[in-house]
């Protein structure tokens, strides 16, 4: 049973309504509908009452409710607790977001698992409001994101890659001819940004106030970004690279000027010390970034 399409049911449950859940969600009305129907053919019975609009749970899906809870629950135990405890002392787990993979970390971390095979190196990617919190309890031991939003009063960094911020805009778009536009002309839109990005006190959010804007809407996938352009008709601003792989033809990626810089980085914790794996992993990275 795919656990993502048990996590949506139970948003469904909560909001009653498919565009709101899908909101939540981050994926497309469609895209939820889909979900819900293949969670009903592998249990072989309706969850829902469809109206026009809103949902309500049927005999079965009320009497499946409590099971599902569980599961999610089970699952979240698994992954917060029981994956510590199965850690071992020798292995080092690197965090990243969707979108760091464009970057030349991802080829300085492959050098470094070549160069050594003694270490076992996981690379995993974790969502961006989870990120902090799983450095934070030990789940992972170095963190690759943007700079602009790292605590800095509990985390060091080392700048291994830079960016700037361009705006992603629907095809359709009375912006979406221009070359590069200044974030003045965004005023009145509806902007979107990475959910870290968009709680962060940075030089780009100071950049945002001075030109009148405030973004309204968080995303956390960046997998799923450039669809609040293409369907939901949002402004969206996101890193160069990321946005450019990510697009399709339903979208335009306009350079913003003057250029905003954003540096990616690799975070780890102040304290405790770093173990003598881990002080190699980052004697290793700070050289490799030195040299680019």
């Amino acid at each position: 049973m795919e656990l993502n399409y048990l996590k949506e049911f139970l948003v469904l449950v909560e909001t009653r309504y498919y565009a709101e859940a899908a909101e939540k969600l981050f994926i497309s009305p469609s895209s939820l509908t889909r979900h819900v129907q293949a969670l009903e053919k592998e249990l072989g019975k309706p969850v829902f009452v469809r109206t026009s609009r809103k949902v309500a749970l049927t005999d079965f899906g009320k009497a499946f409710l409590p099971y599902a809870k569980k599961i999610i629950s089970v699952q979240e135990d698994y992954s917060t607790n029981l994956l510590i405890k199965m850690r071992r002392d020798e292995k080092i787990i690197v965090g990243y977001m969707g979108g760091v993979s464009l970057y030349d970390t991802s080829s300085q971390i492959a050098r470094f698992k070549r160069n050594n095979p003694d270490i076992e190196l996981e690379y995993i990617q974790i969502r961006p409001e989870w990120q902090f919190d799983m450095l934070r309890d030990n789940v992972i031991d170095f963190l690759l994101t943007g700079e602009d939003i790292v605590p800095k009063d509990e985390f060091n960094c080392i700048i291994c890659d830079r960016d700037y911020f361009v705006a992603v805009v629907p095809a359709t778009h009375p912006l979406a001819n221009k070359e590069h536009i200044d974030l003045s002309e965004l005023r009145g839109e509806k902007l979107a940004l990475m959910a870290p990005l968009a709680d962060a006190e940075g030089a780009f959010m100071t950049c945002c106030k001075n030109a009148g804007l405030q973004p309204d809407f968080a995303v956390v996938d960046v997998n799923n970004i450039i669809d609040h352009a293409a369907i939901g008709g949002k402004v969206v601003i996101m890193a160069k690279k990321p946005a450019d792989f990510f697009a399709d033809r339903f979208v335009s990626v306009i350079d913003i000027e003057p250029k905003l810089i954003t540096e990616m980085a690799l975070i780890y914790r102040k304290s405790p010390a770093l173990s003598s794996k881990e002080k190699r992993f980052l004697d290793y990275f700070e050289t490799a970034s030195a040299e680019e």
